[in-house]
């Protein structure tokens, strides 16, 4: 029997997770409140649920790629901002399927690093292994190295302009 566990994340306003079922990254869909949700149908009686969420600057490349968006996006003019936090949330538990539909209910509680990622409010039965945000301390000196690079390069282009425009007047 196919049994279906549709999953409701709140609080998700400014996270961009990955969530694993079973192995396998899931496809997330956005409502019309910035609520995430997911739909994973199983033949197996639990399903094993993993959250992950990792800064932008953690990447192997990301000063490359930051410089490569600060001049594509003219001057970081047209680039989103980076997250300030730099939060790292993991999470992995299992959810147990009853018959039919399984619903579950997350929310977010990343305003506070160091404790829980998120809680669980209502649903279907849940072991819970890792459910932590933590403050990732080298995307956050990456962070103050990029706003002092994107800093230089304001000034540099303020003073190419100056040059320009003094060679004409």
């Amino acid at each position: 029997m196919t049994r279906t566990l549709r999953i409701k994340c709140n609080g998700t306003a400014s996270l961009r997770p990955v969530i694993y079922i079973d192995g396998k990254a899931v496809k997330i869909k956005k409502n019309r409140f910035g609520n995430y949700l997911i739909e994973h149908k199983t033949e197996k009686d639990n399903a094993e649920v993993v959250i992950r969420q990792f800064p932008e600057l953690s990447g192997r490349l990301w000063l490359i790629m930051a410089l490569l968006f600060y001049f594509i996006s003219i001057f970081g003019i047209f680039n989103p901002p980076y997250e300030r936090r730099c939060l790292n949330i993991k999470c992995r538990f299992t959810v147990y399927l009853g018959e039919g539909n399984t619903d579950l209910s997350l929310v977010f509680r990343t305003n506070k690093a160091g404790g829980r990622a998120l809680e669980l409010n209502e649903g279907a039965p849940v072991e819970e292994f890792v459910n932590e945000c933590t403050v990732d301390v080298r995307a956050k000196n990456r962070l103050r190295v990029v706003r002092v690079l994107q800093a230089i390069g304001w000034v540099a282009l303020i003073v190419a302009a100056v040059m320009i425009i003094s060679r004409y007047i």
